[in-house]
């Protein structure tokens, strides 16, 4: 799928300027290169995610979210005989580098450490790099992947 973006990062970056949520823009960016078109019910149910969770900034992180409900969508099972231990390891692995490279992983945590409208590193800075940061975690399970 063609965005008009030779970087995922940069799309995320300009989904949020245009209004979108950390949660949403991530998904977004990352499901137009990884899952093609979706319905834009699936869109929805990323907005709630926002800020922390209800944009409440006590929570996850909605970048965070938006990888989650993106590796799921990429790995995750339909029915419960299926195995899912890919995607949680993906999830857990996805989670632990992003702590790594930003220091939290909760929204108040980050904006303490300078992230967010009020800090020194915007939020949709943050959400590119995470988005590459994504996208640099399941290029490298691709090779792995016997299903489409």
């Amino acid at each position: 799928m063609t965005t008009g973006y030779d970087f995922p990062d940069q799309r995320a970056e300009v989904l949020m300027s245009r209004g979108y949520h950390c949660s949403e823009a991530l998904f977004i960016a990352v499901s137009e290169i990884l899952l093609g078109e979706l319905d834009p019910f699936v869109y929805k149910m990323l907005t709630g995610f926002a800020g922390g969770v209800g944009c409440s900034h006590t929570e996850l992180c909605g970048a965070i979210s938006g990888a989650v409900l993106a590796i799921g969508a990429r790995y995750g099972r339909t029915e419960v005989e299926v195995d899912d231990a890919r995607c949680q390891a993906l999830v857990a692995q996805f989670r632990e580098q992003f702590e790594t490279r930003f220091g939290a992983t909760q929204c108040a945590a980050l904006q303490r450490l300078g992230y967010g409208a009020n800090g020194t590193t915007p939020c949709r800075v943050l959400v590119g790099q995470a988005t590459n940061l994504l996208l640099e975690l399941l290029a490298a399970e691709e090779p792995a992947r016997s299903d489409d």
